[in-house]
This record gives C-alpha cells, structure tokens and sequence, in this order.
C-alpha cells in the first residue's frame, strides 16, 4: 500500500531483468566512456530512469545484465536500495547476446520462488511510462512482446514472458 494514497503500488510482475550490457554502438562517442544504460538523459542516468518506473510499477527484485563499462551502472545503482528496490547482476563475460544474456540471469530472477512468476525484460535504454499489465499488452507508449498460449506479439522496447514452457 502506498502511504500517500492508501492504493496498492503491487503490480503484477514481482521481477525483471533489465538489460544493460549492450556496448551501445550507436550512442558513440557517449558510450566509449559508459555503458548505455548510464547515459544521462535530463541528469539521470537510463538505468535510473527505468528502475524507477518498475520501482512505481511494483517491481521490486531487479537484475541487470552487465558486460560494457559495469562499473558506471552498478556505481550509480549500487543495490538499488536508493531507487526502493533490491539489484543484483548478472555478468557477462564475453557479451552472450539477446538470448544468452536473460539464459544466464535466470537463476537469480526464479531464486527462492516456486512456482516462478511471470518475468518481465525491460530494456535498460527504455525511455517511457507504460503502464504495466500481465493480462495481456501493456498501456501506453511502449512496444512489447507477450508469449501467452503460443500467441507472439513483436515490438521493441520490453517483453513479457511466463516463467517457464
């Protein structure tokens, strides 16, 4: 429950995995220094950005995929606790791709539940407010693909996906 309002602030996704390790190629000269998820847009870095719209969605367990420049994103988010989350990454070494990366993160994003939850895939340069559903596609201005019964819907900027085939 939020104190201000007395609403539930629990959504229907309880963790995501926001993906950070992308060498952002087309963000050069900007990411020779940073990953793309630490650009600053209007002073704050995307990660941040992105954690707080989960954080006001009811996300609270993140974890981010790491290869490029780790240090400027996990030095801004530390263990999310600032941002009112919990952060842990998943590191890759080399870089293991659009498929690898969420593969490897999975042990952490089903830690400790059972049955697992619905998880969503956030990309870590998403610039947006969509509201957050798990009964189908989102509202709002993001795009997404939802995996529901064998049905596939393909957009850009998140996925939603059931925890297990």
């Amino acid at each position: 429950m939020s104190a201000s309002t007395g609403t539930s602030t629990a959504g229907p996704f309880q963790r995501a995995l926001v993906l950070t390790a992308g060498l952002g190629t087309r963000l050069r000269p900007l990411t020779l220094a940073r990953a793309k998820a630490a650009v600053p847009v209007d002073g704050e870095p995307l990660a941040s950005r992105v954690i707080r719209w989960l954080a006001a969605s009811g996300v609270r367990d993140l974890v981010l995929n790491l290869h490029h420049k780790p240090d400027t994103i996990t030095g801004t988010i530390g263990d999310g606790s600032s941002l009112g989350v919990r952060v842990r990454y998943s590191w890759e070494t080399p870089v293991l791709g659009s498929a690898g990366g969420p593969r490897r993160a999975l042990p952490l994003l089903v830690d400790g539940l059972d049955p697992a939850p619905p998880l969503l895939f956030v990309n870590g340069a998403y610039i947006g407010s969509a509201a957050l559903r798990a009964d189908g596609p989102v509202s709002g201005d993001a795009g997404v693909i939802v995996l529901n019964h064998g049905v596939e819907a393909t957009y850009s900027h998140f996925a939603l996906y059931p925890a297990h085939s």
